[in-house]
């Protein structure tokens, strides 16, 4: 039994079942608990409780049903928990050590007795802080953080996978409960943006390219073009379509790029800028003055703004 407040007059029985499989369609009680807390703090939180509680009432008092604690059925009594304190505005720690897969059981829990979900983003942003949300995938977080309003953690994860991952971006969730996602608009929105780093790398190479063309005047810009681009296609960061798609794994003894956790076989933005370091071209000391520039300085040089680019890429 859970004490919510000393001068309870509710008392709640959460009764969790198990999902029901192939072998056992029936449902089996996975876990119970029974909550005392306080009546007028549980109807002023939900409408549903309260209309379900006055049903209660009503049939005790027709001796329906036994006098007893009032019957919850629930997918999970964490969930229950945590709505019930927050409802009587307490946080003790027992409320903060559960996993993160029980956010999509809080939210289904929430969402079905209608209780303001505003409440729960204090309770949510306490949570991420106790447990470093920097420590989860970031498809993990992607509907714990936008359904709780968490928009530090949203955008860590959103920037995590648009930089760091070459995949196709999609959320992550570890329960049953399918009907809770992201809104379809939102994952769109997050890989158009994704799709805009390789357009700002790519204007990017090109302006450089541009600079060396604009030697038109000398004898040697051709050579020094071929040059130029014969050794950003060494380094594996150019051409870019050639590049994003190709095997990561294939480069890994070849390359000193990074290679993020979350690329999967392609080449990550995050690799390919980093590739960016094993530039290596000089023009011949035949060459014009113009042709013979430091390529390795301002390919450096590039490499830091794209990589400042990117990261602030995302919101």
């Amino acid at each position: 039994m859970t004490t919510i407040s000393e001068s309870g007059d509710l008392s709640i029985k959460v009764i969790q079942y198990m999902q029901p499989s192939p072998l056992h369609a029936a449902q089996r009680v996975a876990a119970t608990e029974t909550f005392i807390a306080d009546f007028a703090s549980v109807i002023k939180a939900s409408e549903v409780l309260t209309s379900l509680l006055q049903r209660w009432q009503l049939k005790v008092k027709q001796g329906i049903i036994e006098p007893g604690p009032f019957i919850v059925k629930s997918q999970s009594v964490a969930s229950m928990s945590i709505l019930l304190h927050v409802m009587h505005d307490l946080s003790p720690k027992s409320i903060y050590e559960v996993s993160i897969e029980e956010m999509w059981h809080l939210r289904e829990a929430q969402d079905f007795f209608q209780i303001d979900i505003s409440k729960l983003y204090p309770w949510f942003k306490t949570w991420m802080y106790r447990h470093n949300f920097e420590h989860y995938d970031p498809s993990l977080l992607l509907f714990p953080s936008y359904t709780f309003g968490h928009a530090q953690a949203f955008a860590y994860a959103t920037r995590m996978l648009a930089y760091e991952s070459s995949r196709h971006i999609e959320e992550t969730n570890p329960t049953h409960l399918r009907s809770r996602r992201l809104p379809a608009q939102i994952l769109s929105m997050i890989n158009a943006a994704k799709g805009r780093l390789h357009s700002k790398f790519s204007d990017t190479i090109q302006a450089l390219n541009k600079i060396v063309l604009d030697s038109t005047e000398c004898t040697c810009t051709a050579a020094t073009y071929f040059g130029f681009n014969k050794a950003l296609h060494n380094t594996k960061a150019w051409l870019l379509a050639r590049t994003y798609d190709e095997d990561s794994e294939r480069n890994k003894s070849t390359s000193t790029a990074r290679k993020s956790p979350y690329a999967g076989n392609r080449a990550s933005m995050a690799e390919i800028v980093d590739r960016l370091e094993t530039f290596q071209y000089r023009a011949s000391s035949g060459a014009c003055r113009r042709c013979r520039r430091n390529y390795k300085r301002t390919i450096a040089t590039l490499r830091e703004r794209l990589d400042h680019l990117l990261r602030r890429a995302m919101p």
